[in-house]
């Protein structure tokens, strides 16, 4: 819980200080009289906490108009994270121009700032609407033969809620279809935590054909929603919940880990001892951290399936995504015997914008090492 209540206040002051930071800029490059200023402090100010309030306010009453005003105020999110972008670079600009005494009209530097992020913003939202099939090839140490013609995907981070709701369920449900998988595999964030009751926006994956089945472990959202409502919902459902199991599937061990409930330690060397060396084994674990990957090939795991990172979602975010998770953050990497895939997402968390790459859905093709 303290975790979690230190994130929240980090975020609110990130977020009054960007709007502030936003406001200060229009103000001057505008040339924004008092009256208007005071408006425009009041407005800001407001949007500052719009999007804590809207998220309270939706959860407590499932009413259309609180899910307007958490939509409006999760893409405000995104918007603002581009408007303190572009601001950046006008106050650069105009330091720059009148160091040199160049003369350059400080509305065009606003209306730059303006224009600049409502583009991007634009375009972040229509690319979350174009899912991709991404195929990657894998090798599986004394892969079984059954399984070097099996098509396997991965879906994750879909966060499913109130604003990727049916339509969107329904949109990766055709998408999977398509390649007509073997299996499917969820790592984590199906659901998003906005709704008390998730049902209807995940029965559309219960239409994904997939003979060997549909396997799911929680993430952190799963733990938002709580995880016994989450264990009732996936019980009407195809989607098997393998938190901290260990099957067989066709030769193959499937080894699931919950995320840690509440971010407390959890003991994964615990669950990954009991993997059987002499079998290949693939692991579904939602983030790609470093210590539980070193885990992980400790115990002869030969392919981790992860996401969480989002790849930053928000450019240029994707740069610290690559720092926290030392460069796994994204796509295929591979330590000897040894792969791990880290998927950008399906859906978005927050902001309804994709701007550091497309929502992507992973169809893996096995092949035998040796």
């Amino acid at each position: 819980m303290f975790f979690i209540l230190f994130f929240i206040i980090g975020i609110f002051f990130v977020l009054s200080g960007g709007n502030f930071f936003i406001y200060i800029t229009l103000v001057k490059m505008f040339d924004v009289g008092p009256r208007g200023r005071i408006f425009l402090l009041y407005i800001f100010g407001f949007l500052s906490i719009s999007f804590f309030l809207s998220s309270v306010l939706l959860y407590n009453f499932q009413v259309p108009f609180f899910k307007i005003y958490y939509l409006f105020s999760a893409l405000w999110i995104g918007i603002s994270f581009y408007l303190m972008q572009f601001s950046v670079i006008a106050w650069l600009i105009w330091i720059f121009a009148n160091f040199w005494d160049i003369r350059i009209s400080n509305r065009a530097l606003g209306l730059f700032v303006l224009a600049g992020a409502l583009a991007i913003s634009v375009y972040g939202v229509y690319n979350t609407q174009k899912i991709i099939i991404k195929e990657i090839r894998v090798g599986v140490r004394g892969l079984p033969e059954a399984w070097q013609d099996k098509t396997a995907l991965q879906i994750t981070d879909a966060h499913l809620g109130a604003i990727n709701g049916i339509r969107f369920s329904k949109n990766i449900a055709a998408a999977a279809n398509k390649v007509k998988p073997d299996v499917v595999f969820i790592t984590g964030d199906l659901y998003d935590g906005t709704l008390d009751n998730n049902s209807a926006q995940i029965s559309p994956l219960d239409g994904i054909s997939a003979p060997d089945g549909i396997y799911m472990v929680s993430g952190n959202h799963e733990n938002y929603v709580g995880m016994e409502k989450v264990g009732k919902e996936l019980e009407n459902t195809k989607i098997r919940l393998i938190d901290d199991e260990i099957l067989i599937l066709n030769g193959v061990q499937l080894a699931g880990i919950g995320y840690p409930v509440n971010e407390q330690p959890k003991n994964y060397d615990s669950y990954l001892e009991k993997i059987n060396p002499d079998l290949p084994a693939i692991l579904l674990y939602h983030s790609p951290d470093l210590k539980e990957i070193k885990s992980a090939i400790k115990y002869g795991v030969d392919l981790q399936l992860s996401g969480h990172t989002h790849r930053g979602q928000l450019f240029p975010a994707n740069f610290i995504t690559g720092l926290i998770f030392q460069g796994l953050d994204y796509g295929l990497h591979t330590f000897g015997d040894f792969s791990i895939y880290t998927s950008c997402g399906v859906g978005t968390w927050g902001p309804p914008m994709k701007t550091t790459c497309r929502p992507e859905i992973i169809a893996i093709k096995f092949f035998n090492l040796r």
